[in-house]
Formats: C-alpha cells, sequence, structure tokens
C-alpha cells in the first residue's frame, strides 16, 4: 500500500492528493497549508498564501493564452530600468486588471508577443465578460507603466475593434506596506462617503463609468457611495475598495478602456487620493476636498479637464474646512501643569473666536515643546479684573475640565 510521503500514514484511493512532495494524505493536506496549483492540479505549500500556481507551473502562465481565473502567480516586480526578476524595493507597485469582452485570448496573446515571455502579462478567463480576456500585468513602478503601455498598443487597437465596453471593467491593485492603517480607513471612507449627488458624479466621470455630465449609469456592478460599505467593503468585489487580499488593495471603480492616457489618468488618480489621505485629518476627507487637492496638485489634462468640464454645468468645487472643537486639543495638553496653565491664559488672551483659541493652543504647544514659553506677566498680576477669566470658564475650560478635576487647588483657577 502507498504511504503518505508527510507522515507515512497508509494511503487509500480516497485518501489521496498529488503534491510536488510526492502522495499526501488529506489530513496533511489540511494541517499544512497546501493549496491547489490552478495549472496542474497538485497540490503545493506556497511561500505566500496568495499564490495558486506551483514553481514547476511558473513558466506555463506567462506561455498559455488562457490561464483559470484562480490563477495567481509569485509576483514579478517591475522597477523602473530594472531585470526581469525585479524584487520588491519598497515603493508603490501597482497592478492593473484590465478586462475585454469578445476578444481571442489567443489573438491578444499572440499579439503581446515577448510581453508575456518577459512576464510583464499573463492571461486569465473572467466569469464576469463575455467571450473575453482578463489581461493582468505584474505589480510595476510608476514610471514603468508608461513603457508597457505604449509597448501593448497592438493589444489595444485589437481589443478597440470590439464591443468591450458594456460590462467590462479596470481593477487597480496597489501594495498594502506603502499604505499605513489610518490612511486605508481614510481611503474608505473617502470612496463609499458621499454628501451629494454632484460628488458621486464626479467620481464616476474620472473613473470612466460616466462620459457626460447627463449621462446615467447602472451602479449594481461595483457600488460607490454606500455608507454601509465603510464597515462591510472588506470582502467582497461589489464594491469600491477590496481590502479582502492579503498583499494589495484594490481599487474597483473604473471603466476598462484602450486609451494608454486614460489608464495613466486612472493611475493618477489611485495615486493622489493615497496621497490626498496621507496628508488630510479624517474630518477633511469628502470628494469636495479631493477634487480642491486634485486641481491644486495633478497634471494630468485628462482630470483637469473632466472637472473643469464637470464645473461648467455644476459650479466649483470649494474647499469644505471641518469644523473645529477643542475636543480635538484636549489630549494636546495632557500633563499641563498649574503654572503652565495661566500661562497658556496669556496666549489665549486676545482671542476672540474658537477658530483663534485653537490657534493659540497650537502655538502654545509649539512653544512648550520647544522651552520657548512667552509670558505676560502684566496679564498674570492682574488676571483676577480680567474678563477673560469668566470667557475662558465656557471654552477652556472645557479642555481642562477633566484636569481640573483632578486638582485639590481648584479655588486658584476661579
Amino acid at each position: 500500500m502507498p504511504q503518505c510521503s508527510v507522515c507515512g500514514r497508509v494511503l487509500h484511493d480516497y485518501d489521496l492528493y498529488r503534491s510536488n512532495d510526492g502522495r499526501v494524505c488529506s489530513r496533511c493536506i489540511a494541517e499544512r497549508d497546501y493549496v491547489r496549483c490552478s495549472c496542474c492540479g497538485e497540490y503545493f505549500i506556497p511561500d505566500e498564501q496568495s499564490i495558486r500556481v506551483c514553481p514547476n507551473c511558473e513558466n506555463k502562465v506567462y506561455e498559455r493564452d488562457i490561464n483559470s481565473y484562480s490563477t495567481k502567480p509569485r509576483p514579478y516586480f517591475k522597477n523602473f530600468n530594472s531585470k526581469l526578476d525585479g524584487k520588491d524595493i519598497g515603493v508603490r507597485y501597482y497592478g492593473m486588471e484590465l478586462e475585454f469582452n469578445d476578444s481571442s485570448p489567443a489573438e491578444v496573446f499572440r499579439l503581446g508577443g515577448e510581453l508575456y515571455k518577459e512576464k510583464f502579462i499573463y492571461n486569465k478567463s473572467d466569469g464576469s465578460i463575455r467571450s473575453g480576456v482578463e489581461i493582468v500585468t505584474s505589480p510595476l513602478e510608476r514610471r514603468v507603466i508608461p513603457q508597457l503601455l505604449k509597448r501593448m498598443k497592438p493589444i489595444f487597437d485589437y481589443v478597440g475593434e470590439h464591443r468591450y465596453k458594456e460590462n467590462a471593467g479596470l481593477h487597480i491593485h496597489v501594495n498594502k506596506k506603502t499604505i499605513d492603517a489610518i490612511d486605508r480607513y481614510k481611503l474608505n471612507i473617502l470612496l463609499n462617503t458621499y454628501g451629494s449627488e454632484t460628488e458621486k458624479d464626479i467620481m464616476y466621470m474620472l473613473s470612466g463609468r460616466k462620459e457626460k455630465y447627463s449621462d446615467q449609469i447602472y451602479d449594481g456592478y461595483c457600488r460607490i457611495g454606500s455608507k454601509k460599505d465603510i464597515i462591510h467593503a472588506t470582502t467582497g468585489h461589489g464594491v469600491a475598495l477590496n481590502m479582502a487580499n492579503e498583499h494589495t488593495f484594490e481599487f474597483r471603480i473604473f471603466k476598462s478602456t484602450n486609451n494608454p492616457d486614460r489608464i495613466m489618468s486612472y493611475v493618477e488618480l489611485v495615486d493622489s487620493m493615497i496621497d490626498f489621505c496621507h496628508t488630510r485629518g479624517i474630518k477633511d476627507i469628502n470628494i469636495g476636498n479631493f477634487i480642491v487637492y486634485l486641481k491644486q496638485t495633478s497634471t494630468n489634462e485628462i482630470l483637469l479637464n473632466i472637472i473643469k468640464e464637470y464645473e461648467s454645468h455644476s459650479g466649483k468645487f470649494i474647499y469644505r474646512q471641518r469644523v473645529i472643537s477643542f475636543g480635538e486639543y484636549a489630549h494636546k495638553l495632557d500633563g499641563l501643569k498649574w503654572y503652565e496653565f495661566y500661562k497658556l491664559l496669556s496666549y489665549v488672551n486676545d482671542a476672540d473666536s474658537i477658530s483663534e483659541y485653537c490657534r493659540a493652543i497650537d502655538e502654545f504647544v509649539d512653544d512648550y515643546k520647544n522651552g520657548k514659553l512667552k509670558l505676560n506677566t502684566q496679564w498674570l498680576n492682574r488676571r483676577s479684573s480680567y474678563d477673560k477669566v469668566e470667557k475662558l470658564k465656557d471654552t477652556i475650560r472645557k479642555v481642562l475640565i477633566y484636569r481640573i478635576k483632578e486638582r485639590k487647588d481648584k479655588r486658584k483657577c476661579a
């Protein structure tokens, strides 16, 4: 009787699985994290759980005109001017999935030529598109993308002759290690929270899902603007931002296109969304503010022309500053001593509004950390006669109330 090559158990026909290690029992398959190769069907233990192609079949993926939907080989990171086996050097990479229906995978493979041999792209099937092909790229550094798109021109010319736009999408993956946890949450808010139909429409136009201001669109393929997706967007392909992948975030809002310039505009849009979320607080994250940021920072003519055209119909987007509250500043004043509290009163003496109080607190905190606290002795000597003290009871003490309750000498602030 055959034995399991891992644990030595006797194998029966119903309990026998073929793997790269030989014949393996079902218990070892389950306990040792084996996965089934999407090419040859044999089981193997991958270096990363996301890989679905065994080492023996690695090259076959790039030699076939079509692979199964579950195909996921080892990533080949394409850096600028790198060799074919480029490594992850810690920069932001973009992997794209381009769907084209009514197109022959064999013809796409033939036109791709050397791109498949160099492991820049591979083809796989997708049940969501009709009689077509999904072209998947390797992880690409941003500077590499224009070079690849230029070499893909024969493919774009071919698929452009067919009606691929009906239900075909373009998905962009970005490596998770370049986006920290708080920015991931902000991205989810940005893509799923809309203050008005105007904000929703402009994102549809920027992502190619709406060509004109007045176009109607079927929203079932990929939802944008559903608040519940902020909570449930970690799984599923029907959301704007798929966070379920082990190593990447998948932006699924784009419409497929054979226009290289439009594809680059999609990449820049994703790049700008990530940078915007990194440089803004959570309460500043909204589409209107993002459009203003895009107008100030982007040089992509396609994106800027879309915004200009849209604003000519609906009016200009204006940056909406968040409402500043004292509660947000409480953590900045932790550990404040009473004599330092009086110095703080000196800083805010001339403040007349909440925003001025907050700016004064920021200035105080900066000077406090740098050992440069300024002190208005006249204000301190005559503080009991100032009406400002009564005003501060309703402002600054809202921040410091939890500190005041902990002190025995409350009378000093009366």
